[in-house]
């Protein structure tokens, strides 16, 4: 598969190019592993890159193998306690490859850089890797800070990407779609595993998270809702916003602006 993957943002997760990176640090990586480890849950690949020998990093990085504990701890809890995550996450097994890639190396900035993400989906990531289901992929990589958060955060950033990203892929609309409302779709997504995972809606890291749904990326869609569906208003006047029906919305939305 993989050989010594790195990544590079060429622009906010869309475009990934595989290439050689040292990541500019002052942290010391962990320990460097000898080759890139591959296994797999639930029909779901999971590779991991460890730190390179000469890498160095602004936090402290864990290697490959703990990474790959991590992810499957979060994949196991949308799985299991996720039911609309599950039933989205088979959706796309059915229809090609699902990967989750970890590499120290992403983000290669570090986190205090505005706009850095902490993962990405990328569709065209293994492109030119040999599959036997070749045909369409679902790569999703997960960088060096990520990785570290609980299972509950981890498993809710891995729904933003694979379902909502992954499910905008699916449907032809991932390249075509604006940033604004495609975030506002995958920001839905990831409130209805926080809602799914009993995540502490009070706290300081969800009350941000609700300020960036509302107050950044679903602007033009509440503004549709008040215009065409000012009835449904209510469904955000709630600490657990009704996930489904506003999907089931946002979709009349997506059609009103011209979104295949």
């Amino acid at each position: 598969m993989l050989r010594t993957l790195h990544l590079i943002v060429i622009s906010l997760g869309l475009s990934l190019g595989v290439v050689q990176f040292a990541a500019t640090a002052v942290v010391p990586g962990a320990a460097a592993e000898e080759k890139n480890l591959e296994t797999s849950y639930n029909g779901i690949t999971l590779i991991g890159v460890p730190p390179g020998p000469a890498d160095t990093y602004d936090v402290p990085v864990i290697g490959a193998g703990q990474a790959l504990d991590n992810i499957r701890a979060a994949l196991s809890l949308l799985f299991e306690r996720s039911p609309y995550s599950a039933a989205a996450l088979d959706t796309l097994k059915s229809n090609g490859n699902v990967v989750i890639v970890y590499d120290a190396a992403y983000p290669p900035q570090d986190v205090s850089s505005v706009g850095t993400d902490l993962a990405a989906f990328v569709p065209d990531l293994l492109a030119e890797t040999p599959h036997p289901k070749r045909g369409r992929d679902f790569p999703v990589v997960v960088g060096r800070y990520i990785v570290k958060w609980t299972a509950e955060e981890l498993a809710a950033a891995l729904a933003h990407e694979l379902l909502g990203h992954g499910m905008q892929y699916l449907h032809g609309r991932f390249e075509t779609m604006n940033e604004i409302d495609s975030e506002c779709q995958a920001y839905l997504y990831q409130e209805g595993v926080h809602q799914d995972l009993g995540l502490d809606k009070h706290s300081r890291v969800m009350t941000g998270f609700r300020q960036g749904l509302e107050w950044r990326w679903c602007i033009p869609f509440k503004q549709y809702m008040r215009q065409h569906t000012p009835d449904k208003m209510a469904l955000w006047e709630t600490l657990n916003p009704d996930v489904p029906q506003l999907l089931t919305i946002f979709e009349d939305y997506l059609q009103s602006t011209g979104t295949p």
